[in-house]
């Protein structure tokens, strides 16, 4: 077994193999109780986020609507839309610019939640009404 120190933070490394680790060892090993700071963020002043409430807009409209805001920047940088719609069926609603899922739902609150920065809210409003 190697023990190795971390450089700037002289934290002892262990390399070692598990064939020949000495488990009992770990009890003797005890613990480093570093200080560092935590970076702290108002993602308020970062992020936006908004929400559309009693939209009356269709399943398959949404999507191909979902696909359009992804892509116009115009609109800001959306980064996550979320939500529940009802097209005969209630459906729940979850897209990023990756990945876009739908899945049924047995009932909910018609709305869509929008994230993002830099957000166009009248006009993605305007499209998701």
């Amino acid at each position: 077994m190697l023990f190795r120190s971390k450089g700037y933070l002289n934290i002892p490394i262990i390399d070692y193999s598990w064939d020949e680790f000495d488990f009992s060892r770990l009890n003797s090993i005890g613990y480093n109780d570093l200080y560092h700071d935590r970076l702290s963020c108002d993602y308020n002043s970062i992020f936006n986020s908004f929400y559309i409430l009693n939209s009356n807009i269709k399943k398959d409209e949404l999507l191909k609507r979902i696909k359009f805001l992804f892509e116009d920047k115009s609109l800001g940088v959306i980064i996550r839309i979320k939500g529940f719609i009802f097209d005969d069926e209630w459906y729940e609603i979850n897209a990023t610019h990756d990945e876009t899922t739908i899945s049924k739902r047995m009932n909910a609150q018609r709305a869509i939640i929008i994230i993002g920065t830099n957000l166009n809210e009248e006009r993605i409003k305007e499209l998701l009404s």
